[in-house]
């Protein structure tokens, strides 16, 4: 196939000079021609792909003509991703039409790209239009997919919803094993038992405390103890003596 080509359509002629309060937002159109379309595989998750500007922005749309993993069968998916800086909302829609401008199929929607860092953020339609009618709609062999896009400025009302990141329980599910007798496979004693008081000859008896814990944990944690630990098959007793219970915790 013929790398797709691009043409970037200025939509609007201005006539005389607008007042300055205009808030006119004018939809942006680039025409995207996937030429020799007949001849792609149409295989799941196997897209052809071409950069555009629109907006002043670098946007790549992804053409799947045998749709994505999540696509219905023998549907067509068409992906865009922003390339560019900086956040941006916008309307945006695709559409396709045959060589007689009959529209073949059109889809449109909001989206809201935050530009978050180390996230490609993408938009479009897992299933765009049918196989079989987008065939239809070749021009000469090519398939002509029509982008419009136009800026949304944010206010109160059109405020992108707030992003869900969800928290992870890892952290709080490892606490939750600290002296867990159940799920422990090293067994600590700490405590001699009895020690020589300062400045006298005289004994006197020290809490022996036991502690239930985990040899993955204490791999990253504490080294020296996994290692006295690691030898054992089933559950592993270490007796600590120079440390006292209140100190080890």
């Amino acid at each position: 196939m013929n790398e797709p080509s691009c043409k970037r359509i200025v939509p609007v002629v201005a006539v005389g000079t607008p007042p300055t309060d205009y808030k006119y937002n004018a939809w942006e159109c680039a025409e995207v021609h996937f030429h020799g379309f007949g001849r792609l595989p149409c295989l799941t998750n196997y897209p052809v792909s071409t950069e555009f500007t629109c907006l002043g922005r670098h946007w790549l749309l992804h053409l799947y003509p045998g749709g994505d993993a999540e696509s219905d069968p023998e549907n067509v998916a068409l992906i865009f991703v922003h390339r560019s800086d900086g956040p941006i909302v916008l309307d945006y829609s695709f559409s396709v039409r045959n060589s007689h401008g009959r529209q073949i199929a059109y889809w449109k929607e909001r989206a809201y790209f935050s530009n978050a860092p180390g996230v490609e953020e993408s938009w479009g339609q897992k299933n765009f239009a049918e196989l079989e009618d987008i065939m239809e709609g070749l021009i000469d062999g090519a398939l002509v997919v029509e982008v419009q896009m136009r800026k949304i400025e944010l206010t109160g009302t059109n405020v992108p919803p707030s992003q869900f990141i969800p928290e992870n329980p890892l952290c709080k599910n490892v606490l939750k094993r600290f002296m867990d007798e159940e799920s422990a496979d090293v067994l600590i004693e700490v405590g001699s038992g009895s020690t020589l008081g300062e400045g006298t000859n005289k004994k006197s008896k020290t809490t022996l405390a036991t502690f239930y814990a985990h040899h993955f944990i204490l791999q990253d944690c504490a080294p020296a103890l996994a290692e006295l630990a690691k030898s054992a098959k089933n559950m592993t007793s270490i007796r600590i003596t120079d440390a006292k219970p209140d100190i080890f915790r």
